[in-house]
């Protein structure tokens, strides 16, 4: 007679994603840190973007920005997914920063050996393209960003995997030549051969040190990843730049080349999508931008320059000076909406304490009509778009050091509620300060 006793299936772990709801710079990187601690995770993942984006964490009191290894690394086994672009020569730089603050990047730091290399001359373009367009440039931070994803989108990009070929020098070579064409030839750019001839010789060093030293650590993205699911082990996604910079559904043409929103990194890792459970949405208490684009909610003024100063509204990776400006609600409805948010994280909280007046935008006036959600029959660049406001009465007092949900100023209480009501979704983690354990578990 045969056995019927049916056995239980295995638990399968799960996907939590951290993501930015708004232009970026939300400081995703000490909430991945702090949750990484915190939770029960056992690998952290970057899926997306390259070292355009700045991930600042505080370590032994200092501050530490990571642009290409995840914020993981000083806590669990960390991966740079299939879906990022890589500059081996900064991410030679960065795994020198990291291990002299303590991690071990040899035993922790993996590559996806479907990510690819930004070139040389991928920043050489970079430059090039925003030249010619003169006035209507992007507004990038020059990176080699668009032109490497172009590339890979092209069929002509270059990998992590083949640094381990004997025609990789060749491939390089080959592709640094059309790149430099299309920037003298097409874009009538004056390009610097001696300074990129030394960049080359930086590149071929990184990409020989990574092969060398980081070899065994060059992965298959997807199973690598599914093998950790698949023993019923946790992962946290830290999505880079955010939802309003997304390819698809950002304020397009002024957005990055890669995905943003939660929904794409399955795909990015090469994951099943049932396997993501939260999705955490980081916003500031007000807004910013970098870059050109649209930004209906900017202040203009001695307050917006006040507000940049006490937030330290600098890009942790150009040092731009970030355009500062109050809450958007209708832009985060429809960023919570596309991502799926579970769970909303308010950091720099803290950054509002002095000011006697704290205003949010609450809808749009479109041509005399009241829009409560941004959707793209609307373009925020051309039509015209009018903030209406909300404001609040300034709790005008210190809320850094707070730890307890009790403790906070019964004004700011108030705020976060409205926040919490308006957005339909439950606060999670509220950040009152730049250290990993300045947060209230809301």
């Amino acid at each position: 007679m045969k056995n019927k006793t049916k056995q239980k299936k295995a638990k399968k772990g799960s996907t939590d994603v951290v993501g930015g709801l708004q232009w970026g710079d939300e400081g995703k990187g000490k909430i991945v840190n702090m949750l990484g601690v915190k939770e029960n995770y056992a690998l952290g993942v970057r899926p997306h973007g390259g070292p355009n984006a700045g991930h600042s964490l505080i370590i032994r009191k200092e501050t530490v920005v990571l642009n290409t290894i995840p914020c993981t690394i000083f806590e669990i086994p960390s991966l740079c997914g299939a879906g990022m672009v890589i500059n081996p020569i900064l991410l030679v730089e960065e795994i020198a920063k990291v291990k002299s603050f303590g991690a071990n990047p040899e035993k922790n730091l993996f590559l996806s050996n479907e990510a690819h290399l930004i070139l040389p001359s991928h920043i050489i373009l970079d430059k090039a393209e925003e030249a010619y367009k003169g006035k209507g440039k992007i507004g990038s931070t020059a990176q080699g960003i668009g032109p490497v994803y172009r590339d890979k989108a092209g069929r002509t990009g270059i990998r992590i995997v083949d640094i381990f070929y004997p025609d990789f020098g060749k491939k390089v070579r080959s592709l640094i030549k059309a790149h430099v064409e299309n920037a003298t030839k097409i874009l009538g750019y004056a390009v610097d051969k001696k300074n990129l001839d030394e960049e080359l010789v930086k590149f071929f060093n990184s990409t020989n040190f990574i092969k060398k030293n980081y070899g065994k650590n060059c992965v298959n993205c997807s199973t690598f990843v599914n093998s950790y699911l698949q023993k019923g082990k946790n992962i946290l996604s830290e999505g880079a730049q955010a939802s309003m910079l997304d390819l698809f559904f950002g304020t397009y043409p002024y957005v990055t080349s890669s995905r943003c929103i939660a929904s794409a990194v399955p795909g990015e890792l090469g994951i099943p999508a049932q396997s993501v459970r939260k999705v955490f949405g980081v916003i500031k208490a007000y807004a910013t931008r970098v870059g050109n684009g649209p930004f209906p909610t900017k202040i203009d003024g001695v307050l917006e320059k006040e507000l940049r100063e006490i937030g330290n509204e600098f890009g942790a990776r150009t040092g731009r000076a970030r355009d500062t400006g109050w809450l958007d609600l209708p832009a985060l409805r429809f960023a919570i909406m596309a991502n799926g948010v579970t769970d909303l994280v308010i950091v720099k909280v803290d950054c509002l304490d002095s000011f006697k007046e704290i205003l949010v935008c609450t809808s749009y006036d479109l041509n005399g009509k009241k829009k409560k959600i941004l959707d793209f029959d609307m373009t925020l660049e051309k039509d015209n778009i009018k903030p209406i406001y909300k404001k609040f009465v300034g709790w005008e007092e210190k809320t850094s050091g707070i730890r307890g949900k009790t403790d906070f100023p019964k004004k700011c209480l108030e705020y976060l509620r409205y926040l919490e009501k308006e957005l339909n979704t439950p606060i999670h983690t509220v950040s009152v300060g730049p250290g990993k354990d300045d947060v209230v578990l809301y």
